[in-house]
């Protein structure tokens, strides 16, 4: 393409790296042809999560003979998530736009990415997501039904491949979130426009997690229901009407006895077991008080939202 007919808009992209050089191999050709081919002006910015592969050696390796292109590595300080390590990406980043790579484990193309961007400059949208059509992972389609059941945005949650954002998507973000734990979450709740274009992916491989990533993934569920969605409430009122409703029936189940002609035996198995089943009741609805406010803290009053190690340029 003659470079007068290239886009004019700076393009930041930003790829998660945590041991995924094979994929990064099958990627990266892609993504290069792609942009040395339709942008006049774009950088690239690999976040590299504690990769103990060779993922890095491989990025170095591309573009070190390389001239004219502008590229970072971000290097967190220990293994932090996808989620904190994308932050971090973002915010060194200053493209007009920014695309956003945190699982390259299926087959991309150039085309597929020009259409994202495509969409984006011709609707003037805010935000274009690529969405698989269907969901694997039963974990997730359980989360997602039951986080668009109780957010609070009107926006549905699903999967999602990857995403382009604009500029004002950012700092809109950044405004209303000091501590942006789900970026998904947050862009949606941030009322903007967005589009998303469902595709069938290809996938090189099975995407399994390993124990750290569980963990993080996890987490980052929970604290994702308790902040974006009444979710939790729902659930403690719930419990609290179960065990006041069993409470009442023990009380009126007392006056009966009480006042019957063959007046049972008081035994203490009964005494127990219900005050057993009563203070199991509030000590549950205590713990999610506390993974509440946990979440809350972290969110409002947390000032370190990652820990980066170096950043290098190429």
């Amino acid at each position: 393409m003659n470079q007068l007919d290239k886009e004019k808009n700076f393009l930041s992209t930003i790829v998660y790296v945590y041991n995924n050089e094979k994929d990064l191999r099958k990627f990266l050709p892609i993504l290069m042809n792609c942009l040395e081919s339709h942008f006049l002006n774009y950088e690239i910015i690999f976040v590299c999560d504690d990769s103990n592969d060779g993922s890095l050696n491989y990025i170095k390796s591309l573009f070190n003979n390389k001239d004219g292109i502008v590229v970072s590595i971000v290097n967190m300080g220990g293994h932090q998530g996808i989620e904190a390590s994308m932050n971090a990406g973002v915010d060194i980043s200053i493209g007009d736009f920014i695309l956003e790579f945190d699982n390259i484990a299926f087959e991309y193309s150039s085309e597929l990415i020009m259409q994202v961007y495509q969409k984006q400059i011709s609707e003037n949208l805010d935000i274009v997501s690529v969405i698989p059509q269907t969901i694997n992972h039963l974990s997730s389609r359980l989360f997602y039904k039951v986080f668009n059941a109780n957010n609070y945005s009107h926006g549905n949650l699903t999967q999602e491949l990857f995403h382009i954002i604009s500029r004002r998507a950012v700092n809109r973000m950044q405004s209303l979130n000091k501590n942006i734990g789900y970026r998904k979450a947050a862009y949606a709740s941030c009322g903007l426009k967005s589009a998303k274009i469902s595709i069938m992916p290809k996938y090189y491989h099975p995407v399994v997690y390993d124990e750290q990533t569980t963990y993080n993934r996890n987490n980052l569920a929970i604290h994702s229901l308790i902040l974006y969605t009444d979710a939790i409430q729902k659930l403690s009122g719930i419990i609290s009407a179960v065990f006041l409703i069993i409470s009442i029936t023990a009380g009126i189940y007392s006056l009966v006895a009480y006042f019957s002609p063959h007046r049972p035996i008081t035994g203490w198995t009964s005494m127990i077991l219900f005050l057993s089943i009563s203070f199991f009741g509030v000590f549950l609805i205590l713990t999610l008080i506390l993974i509440y406010l946990s979440a809350i803290l972290n969110t409002v009053y947390k000032q370190s939202k990652y820990i980066v190690d170096s950043i290098e340029k190429i």
